[in-house]
């Protein structure tokens, strides 16, 4: 079960990774801001959690079963998204930055699922991938911290999840189930406009057969028309949309996914 402190031990555990498995001495590794102007005395590694994110697969669950009796909401489910920048000892020794930069990459790459104490008890494991982002992306992430650009990496960290305080629910168990087997009455079918024709805002009834349904709609010369209502399953209207210029057009009738057979309304000028 993880509790709120998650996001808190995932970016522990990230540090501790590091520091636990970096040869480069000696080495700080600093969750902050990037901020060159932390003192330089000693080599130093970045990891900033820039952003959180749902996680878009895990969200809208439905209610989980907790017991036979019992159900309970689903976690919170995040993807954390950290950027790493290496700092030498001398700011300007580029070559040292990279070889920094580059150790810290192969022990996140020898990593995928991230282990902890805490981590263990998480319903998801919780890997750790690259995030490549092109230079647009990275360079937004620099100035919306308004530091000068240094050379980084992204990482993603999912799923991590934050259980629900919202207390169970008793559900009661199902005794008896009832199936009802509605007999399949064709297509819709037109008989009659009433109107056959008019102008444009025109309600117009249409007589026929099996014209209702949950999933219901009205074309008129291929356009959905609106104001469609349902007097009976043998009579709805609609209203002939504003804008079609004079022409004999063909209605159709679509009710959950079975169109009708076309018939001819004749749209009039003025």
């Amino acid at each position: 079960m993880s509790t709120y402190e998650v996001i808190s031990e995932v970016s522990k555990t990230l540090k501790q990774l590091l520091e636990d498995n970096m040869t480069t001495t000696p080495l700080t590794i600093v969750l902050s801001t990037p901020d060159e102007e932390i003192s330089n005395s000693t080599n130093r590694i970045n990891l900033f959690l820039y952003q959180v994110v749902e996680n878009v697969q895990l969200k809208n669950q439905d209610w989980q079963m907790s017991s036979p009796t019992k159900i309970k909401p689903p976690p919170l489910s995040l993807n954390l998204f950290y950027l790493l920048t290496s700092y030498p000892q001398n700011p300007n020794d580029y070559t040292n930055a990279h070889l920094i930069l580059g150790e810290a990459m192969r022990i996140f790459f020898d990593q995928l699922i991230l282990v902890s104490d805490y981590l263990s008890q998480a319903a998801e494991e919780v890997k750790l991938i690259l995030n490549p982002i092109n230079m647009d992306e990275m360079t937004k992430i620099w100035s919306a911290i308004n530091k000068p650009y240094r050379l980084s990496v992204s990482y993603e960290v999912s799923v991590v999840q934050i259980e629900s305080s919202v207390a169970e629910r008793e559900v009661k168990p199902v005794k008896e189930r009832k199936v009802e087997i509605k007999p399949y009455s064709g297509p819709p079918r037109i008989e009659k406009l009433d109107p056959e024709s008019g102008n444009p805002g025109t309600r117009v009834r249409i007589i026929g057969n099996n014209l209702k349904g949950e999933f219901l709609k009205v074309n008129i010369g291929g356009k959905p028309a609106g104001g469609i209502v349902v007097a009976s399953d043998s009579e709805i209207s609609f209203i002939v949309p504003t804008g079609l210029p004079p022409y004999l057009y063909k209605v159709t009738v679509i009710v959950n996914g079975q169109v009708s057979n076309p018939a001819n309304f004749e749209v009039l000028g003025g």
